[in-house]
Formats: C-alpha cells, sequence, structure tokens
C-alpha cells in the first residue's frame, strides 16, 4: 500500500476515534467515559487506542479542538461583515452567543476545558519558552520540553490567543474610526470581554432563576450587556 494511502487511512481511523469519544463524551461527561469505553464504540482493542492517542485527556483535547475551530470560523465570518470598531466588538459577542446557541455540547466541553481541571500551566509556559528561543534567548526556569504536551493542546492555546488578538485589532479599529475611546488599553479590554462573554454563556442555574422571576430571558439580558458593552467603549464625542 503506498504511503499516502496509509496516511489517509491512518487519519480516517484517528477521526473515527475521536467522533466516537465526542459522542460518549457529550452524553456521558469527561470523569464517565474511560478509554475502554472508547475501544468499545470504535470496536478496536484498548491497545489501538494508544497507537493514535497518548491518554483519555489528549482525545478530550482533540474534541475540544474541533469545537474551539467552529467558534473561531464564526468569529472571524462575524467580524468580517462589521465596518466600524464598535460593530466588530458586538459582533465578536454575536458569534460566542451564537455557537452557544448551535453547539451547547461544544461549549460546555471548552468550558470544561477552561476550568481548573486541567493543568495548562505547561503549554502557557511552552509559548514563552518558544518566543524566547525564536527571538535568540535562553530561559531556564520553564522546566518543559515541547515534546511534553499535546499538538491539539498548542493549537487550541494558538487559536485562543488569535481570538484574543482579534478582538484586540476590532478595539483598536474602533479607536481609529472614532467609534471606541481612545484612553482604554486594547489588550486589557479584549481579555475583560472575553471574560465577560464566556461567563454570561455559563451563568449558573441560579442566577437564571433569578431573571426569570424578573421576566428577563437569556436574549434580553444579553441584549442588555451589549447595550452596556456599547456604553462601556464608544466615543462620546463621535
Amino acid at each position: 500500500m503506498p504511503i499516502a494511502r496509509k496516511q489517509q487511512d491512518k487519519e480516517r481511523k484517528r477521526q473515527t476515534i475521536i467522533d466516537a469519544a465526542e459522542k460518549l463524551f457529550f452524553s456521558k461527561g469527561y470523569d464517565n467515559v474511560s478509554m475502554n469505553d472508547i475501544a468499545k464504540e470504535v470496536e478496536v482493542s484498548k491497545g489501538t487506542l494508544y497507537v493514535y492517542f497518548e491518554n483519555k485527556e489528549e482525545l478530550f483535547f482533540a474534541i475540544v479542538l474541533r469545537g474551539i475551530i467552529i467558534l473561531t470560523t464564526s468569529i472571524k465570518d462575524e467580524m468580517r461583515k462589521k465596518e466600524t470598531g464598535i460593530e466588530k466588538i458586538i459582533g465578536f459577542r454575536k458569534a460566542y452567543y451564537d455557537f452557544a446557541n448551535e453547539y451547547p455540547d461544544y461549549l460546555r466541553i471548552y468550558n470544561s476545558f477552561q476550568s481548573d481541571r486541567f493543568d495548562l500551566t505547561s503549554i502557557v509556559n511552552i509559548t514563552y519558552m518558544k518566543k524566547a528561543i525564536e527571538e535568540g534567548r535562553q530561559y531556564s526556569m520553564f522546566p518543559v520540553t515541547f515534546e511534553s504536551v499535546s499538538d491539539y493542546l498548542k493549537e487550541i492555546t494558538d487559536l485562543r490567543r488569535e481570538m484574543v488578538n482579534i478582538l484586540s485589532n476590532a478595539i483598536e479599529t474602533g479607536i481609529q474610526d472614532g467609534t471606541v475611546r481612545s484612553d482604554i488599553n486594547t489588550l486589557q479590554m479584549a481579555i475583560l470581554l472575553t471574560l465577560l462573554t464566556q461567563n454570561i454563556q455559563e451563568m449558573p442555574y441560579d442566577y437564571k432563576q433569578l431573571l426569570d422571576v424578573k421576566g428577563i430571558n437569556n436574549e434580553e439580558f444579553t441584549r442588555n450587556i451589549d447595550d452596556f458593552i456599547i456604553n462601556m467603549f464608544t466615543n462620546r464625542d463621535h
């Protein structure tokens, strides 16, 4: 069998395994799924799984990556439609809101990824170490190797940073076109807005009940937050 054909077959098998793991993680949750469960779902031996994935955690990261690719693409598409900086900022939130409604399982998986369940310190350190090496500097304070971190995790981190950069650029666009205040720090505001957007989509149930009692549904709450953000960012002299 030609090498190219073997690589294609291997990639198809990898995607089949990810599909099976995704189905189980979505329906049962990360903690209630084992590698044995995934092997049974795919109808392969447990040993075969380990040929493709180092552990259950790496499989989880592969599924998180699927979701964040969808999210990042949606954000880019939505913001591309907008002209002014303030419109792009609201476009970012709309893309995230639409993603939460259309892909709730991916959102739940992504929020779990961002929780304290996984130690993401290594990948953060690697990012800075890689940058230092590229700049010809050396850092001995980061005792990790590039091989010690999953490729899926590296790509997730790159996309998360890209989303912050996209939002930072939107804020800078707004400052340049006069729709956004010029006295704000673009990176700080981008991170603040990202955190605000993410946490609203994962609102605790008791908070939702409080809003329901007042007759405020999720859509109205989201619109009110958008109005607040516009007021917070808008250049009143424009």
